[in-house]
């Protein structure tokens, strides 16, 4: 009996469901196969274009409170707000960082 077995062909490799693994479909698909990968040149912003910050992320740049950073720009020792819409507001990344730069300086 082991005789005949050696002697004949092996059959292709099954998975968990006996299905040849030759016509089982793969596991693993792309989630969009026209996503096209890009270099980390493109997706850096251009340095002509000012970025700005939203409250949120200016707090934990700053560590300081709302009312404090408010009542700051309002009397002229932080950098003031920029209105980008009319819900919108935002601080420039740049004079920002400058102002944390020139606070560790001192």
């Amino acid at each position: 009996m082991i005789a005949q077995a050696m002697n004949q062909r092996p059959q292709a490799l099954t998975n968990s469901f006996d299905v040849p693994v030759e016509f089982a479909r793969p596991k693993w698909r792309p989630k969009n196969p026209k996503r096209r990968l890009m270099s980390p040149e493109a997706t850096e912003p251009a340095q002509h274009i000012p970025r700005y910050v939203r409250l949120p992320e200016l707090r934990r740049m700053v560590l300081l409170s709302p009312a404090t950073i408010w009542r700051k720009a309002r009397n002229g020792s932080f950098p003031p707000a920029i209105k980008l819409s009319e819900r919108v507001t935002a601080w420039n990344r740049r004079d920002v960082e400058a102002w944390l730069d020139e606070r560790e300086a001192a």
